[in-house]
């Protein structure tokens, strides 16, 4: 299944899943429902956390995990840390890029 969305990035830290992350880390938070449609009272043990995911934009293919929930995403869209939407996206100044592709591996 291929999922297209909005890209947006976040602050890194200790998200949903509890891991410690930087921003020079390949992770992403997907949207709250598709989460929470997986979990239980704790997040941390939910079968999201570590998911392996294929983006694909601008003709390129990047690889990423899945760390964190996002409370503001719709379903589709993804979180990215801010060096990731850098390298994939362009300047954080852009905010928000639509028409991003991805999958689960």
């Amino acid at each position: 299944t291929s999922y297209t969305g909005d890209a947006t990035y976040f602050a890194t830290g200790s998200g949903a899943c509890g891991w410690d992350t930087t921003t020079n880390n390949n992770i992403v938070a997907v949207a709250e429902s598709m989460f929470d449609q997986y979990g239980d009272s704790d997040p941390n043990n939910n079968p999201m956390c570590g998911k392996s995911i294929t983006i694909n934009y601008g003709g390129k293919s990047f690889p990423a995990v899945v760390v964190d929930r996002c409370t503001g995403c719709a379903d589709g869209d993804l979180d990215y840390s801010q060096n990731m939407f850098e390298a994939i996206i362009g300047s954080t100044s852009i905010g928000r890029q639509t028409g991003v592709s991805w999958s689960f591996d």
